[in-house]
C-alpha cells in the first residue's frame, strides 16, 4: 500500500515545525511511508497561508503513485509509532 504523509510549514513556525517534522519523518521511515515536508508556498501571497493545504493535497492526490495521502499539521506529531495508518484504513 503506497502511503504518503505531507505537511507544510513556513518561517513563522519553523522553530517548532522542525521538531514535529523530524518526529513524523522517523515514523514514516519506520513504516516505509513516503514523507514530504513543504516549505515553499504554492499559492500566491494574496491567499492566507492555510490555503496551502488545499493546493498541496490537490497535487498529491493527482499523483497516481499515492494510494493514500495523509495530511498532518506542522504542529502535530505521531506519538504512537507502533500504530500504522493501515490499521485505520482496514478498520473503516
Amino acid at each position: 500500500m503506497s502511503i504518503k504523509v505531507v505537511t507544510f510549514s513556513d518561517n513563522a513556525i519553523k522553530e517548532y515545525a522542525k521538531i514535529t517534522e523530524e518526529i513524523n519523518k522517523i515514523y514514516c521511515e519506520k513504516h516505509d511511508y513516503n514523507f514530504k515536508a513543504y516549505h515553499q508556498r504554492k499559492t500566491d501571497d494574496s491567499f492566507d497561508v492555510h490555503w496551502e493545504k488545499v493546493s498541496i493535497l490537490r497535487d498529491e492526490l493527482k499523483n497516481k503513485k499515492n494510494k493514500f495521502v495523509v495530511w498532518i499539521d506542522a504542529d502535530a506529531a505521531v506519538n504512537h509509532h507502533d500504530v500504522k495508518f493501515e490499521d485505520f484504513v482496514k478498520a473503516n
